[in-house]
């Protein structure tokens, strides 16, 4: 049959791992479906291609066999079989979980010691294991999926993984999908406790709504306090938006609706209880660009002048570390530094241009510390 990539699954483990997965979702086109199928199968063919994780075994029927021997290896002189069964039937549906690679099979009957021919077939495109979070995600832990263009001429889209770790905690991550890394942005304004939900309004055709993430925060101490929240992305600003009447609990979860007028947010409460809420038009107000420097933390500063953007960082631990900037779609444009990092004050300047020393267009880019001891990623808007 003919496959036809639809997207990507993303999910996380938790359980408090760190562990980040990606599954390429394929649709099959009936149309194009090869001719009936003969009788006597065999599966999966030789040399064959599978984009599965869970697969059955088929082969001819061999006259006179009351059973058969079945052998699956990596190595195709089946030293380390991870199968090695007998059944009944000229078919077995495997419940070992396939990862990516190439197998050799065999089949033989039971009153003869020779192996049918070896078939070769390869897994493809299952679970794809990630670059892991630097926390374990537990009871609260969400993720949503965001993109978006920086100019609508643009033909590509930065896409973006935004994550909750849960656990009682307020670290915020983000995955660019496009470096395959993950950022820590600043701490969310509530606990991420059971009950904890994040989703995106990316597809809002408001332009404003489209650079913003919805969330709420479950079974919060101190009841008078807001639980729905809305996170700019533009700005790396959390906003209070309304309370909510009730407390969340386990299986509570949020979405948007982006079709109508307004860009709602739904809501269920969780808890085996249910209530359903609308929150009616969220929206983050638009705030001042103006200002002229940053503090990102305590040591970490950006400051724009005519130069340029100066970058002031401080290195607690010796370490070989890079600081590089990227612009919205993943792609390197300027290294500012590479090597060995002493303890002590780093100041970069960077003139606004790539290697070749072409200023940028006006747009988001990022400037990336990447050390053996922390990674952090600074947004700045040329303009």
């Amino acid at each position: 049959c003919y496959t036809i990539t639809l997207g990507e699954l993303y999910f996380t483990q938790g359980n408090m791992t760190s562990n980040f997965y990606c599954v390429p979702i394929r649709e099959i086109r009936p149309e194009l479906l090869p001719p009936p199928i003969p009788v006597d199968w065999v599966f999966p063919p030789n040399n064959g291609k599978i984009d599965a994780m869970k697969i059955f075994f088929r082969w001819e029927t061999i006259p006179n066999a009351n059973y058969y021997y079945l052998q699956v290896d990596k190595n195709p002189d089946f030293s380390s079989p991870i199968l090695d069964i007998t059944t009944d039937k000229n078919i077995y549906n495997s419940k070992k979980i396939f990862s990516n690679g190439v197998y050799y099979w065999r089949i033989r009957p039971d009153y003869s010691l020779i192996w049918s021919q070896t078939r070769k077939f390869q897994i493809i495109d299952t679970v794809i294991r990630k670059r892991g979070l630097r926390d374990g995600v537990d009871s609260g832990g969400a993720i949503t999926y965001h993109r978006f263009k920086e100019r609508e001429s643009d033909t590509t889209f930065a896409e973006s993984i935004y994550c909750f770790v849960g656990g009682g905690r307020r670290n915020f991550y983000c995955y660019s999908v496009n470096q395959d890394s993950w950022f820590q942005l600043d701490f969310s304004p509530m606990y991420q406790n059971n009950g904890s939900s994040i989703t995106s309004s990316y597809q809002s055709s408001d332009p404003i709504r489209k650079q913003q993430l919805l969330a709420i925060f479950g079974r919060t101490r101190i009841p008078p306090y807001p639980r729905h929240w809305i996170y700019s992305i533009i700005r790396n600003k959390w906003a209070p938006w309304s309370e909510i009447p009730e407390n969340l609990g386990p299986g509570a979860s949020i979405t948007f609706d982006w079709q109508n007028n307004r860009d709602d947010g739904y809501l269920v409460i969780g808890d085996n209880r249910p209530n359903f809420y609308v929150n009616r038009d969220p929206f983050f107000e638009e705030i001042s660009s103006s200002e002229q420097s940053l503090t990102t933390n305590k040591k970490t500063k950006i400051l724009f002048n005519s130069q340029g953007i100066t970058f002031s960082y401080y290195c607690e631990i010796p370490s070989y570390g890079e600081i590089s900037v990227y612009n919205l779609y993943g792609k390197k444009i300027k290294r500012l530094f590479n090597g060995k990092m002493e303890k002590g004050e780093y100041q970069l300047i960077w003139n606004k241009g790539d290697e070749k020393g072409k200023k940028v267009s006006s747009g988001i880019y990022f400037i990336t510390i990447n050390t053996k001891e922390k990674r952090e990623r600074i947004k700045v808007i040329i303009k």
